[in-house]
């Protein structure tokens, strides 16, 4: 029979893997939809700012700025 802290143990594993999913569904749905999103964010940007963006993004450069 299983100990009363080895059941909380577990309920603590499940609730940290249920939080990984969650966020690593959260990267792959930015991932996605990120272009779409940021394009009806920036609705008063000019173009500047959108090639700017694009640059960053396909260079991998949003980690540094």
């Amino acid at each position: 029979m299983k100990t009363n802290s080895t059941k909380q143990i577990i309920l603590i594993i499940i609730v940290a893997a249920l939080g990984y999913f969650v966020d690593i569904y959260d990267l792959v749905l930015f991932g996605v939809v990120k272009s779409e999103s940021l394009d009806q964010i920036m609705v008063g940007a000019d173009v500047k700012d959108l090639l700017i963006m694009n640059y960053k993004d396909n260079f991998g450069l949003n980690s540094f700025c």
